[in-house]
């Protein structure tokens, strides 16, 4: 009895779809754009907190040290002594320290330069370039401001700094931009709600008659109500289907691309396809559920039961 009442109660929400086709059709439309933006939204956060991560794991705090500071204070590779470099260990959430001779820092600026470098090669003996010590921070640890500001106080360190610069307008120009796509995004479900809330009304006023004798032999106010909130949950969830489809499909195009090595930085890594499907199927729990809501606005207004 349960499921023939259900399936009645569905053929009766999906002739309602199709008796008024064309704001059935606007109202999934509205959905549509909804959840696109949604889903274009979150994946775009899911990913640029991945590369954050990726990005502050990669940072090292690159200690410059003053050339008039003693040799014999800083890394010695036959006695494998380090005294600057313990100093350098010794600041707490330090994990790791690495000694770059001023002579290999040389020979990579000339490489940085390409062609035009070989011109540098004049200054090989009377090496301009510093010494260098990379610090990196223990895992979880993202005080870099922090460490960079004790290690510059330390005798001999020409300069203490760390490329996160970027990275903080990068996530602030996001906020900004995630507030302005939130505001979007919410101005669409109200008007998607408002257009799914008239659809129902017209299925309501199309089905008067019917609802009037419903009524006269004895139906529940659940039993008229139901149909109505099976449309709009139906609405919601035909909307849903591109920005799902287009989500999963354009989203494997793009870690195809960056397989075959199409993205600047193979640190950088994408979200795993997994996390792009959980979110194509939220995408039909948010459409359902707008759905729901621009139903019962219809069904508690205009049906009065």
């Amino acid at each position: 009895m349960i499921i023939y009442r259900l399936g009645k109660h569905i053929k009766t929400a999906v002739v309602g779809l199709f008796r008024n086709f064309w704001m059935t059709f606007s109202a999934a439309t509205a959905v549509t754009v909804t959840l696109t933006l949604v889903a274009l939204f979150t994946v775009l956060s899911v990913n640029v907190k991945s590369f954050m991560g990726s990005i502050e794991e990669n940072i090292t705090i690159r200690v410059m040290i003053d050339n008039g500071y003693g040799e014999e204070n800083l890394y010695n590779a036959s006695t494998k002594q380090d005294p600057f470099g313990d100093k350098l260990r010794a600041i707490e959430g330090v994990s790791n320290v690495e000694f770059v001779h001023k002579d290999k820092e040389f020979e990579k600026y000339t490489k940085m330069n390409g062609e035009s470098g070989a011109i540098y090669e004049r200054f090989k003996n009377q090496n301009p370039m510093k010494h260098v010590y990379k610090v990196s921070l223990k895992e979880g640890n993202s005080d870099y401001e922090g460490v960079s500001n004790q290690i510059k106080k330390m005798d001999g360190v020409y300069s203490a700094n760390y490329g996160t610069g970027g990275i903080h307008k990068l996530i602030e120009i996001f906020d900004q931009l995630s507030s302005v796509m939130i505001f979007f995004m919410a101005a669409l479900v109200l008007l998607a709600v408002f257009l799914i809330s008239n659809t129902i009304k017209l299925t309501i006023h199309a089905r008067r008659t019917e609802i009037q004798i419903m009524r006269l032999v004895g139906a529940s106010n659940g039993y008229i109500r139901f149909p109505f909130i099976l449309e709009g949950i139906f609405i919601g969830l035909i909307g849903a289907i591109i920005p799902a489809v287009l989500t999963v499909v354009a989203y494997g195009k793009l870690l195809a691309s960056y397989d075959q090595g199409f993205m600047i930085s193979s640190a950088l890594e994408l979200s795993s396809m997994s996390t792009v499907n959980m979110v194509a199927l939220a995408l039909f729990g948010i459409g359902a559920v707008v759905g729901m809501i621009g139903s019962l606005i219809s069904v508690g207004r205009y049906l009065k039961v």
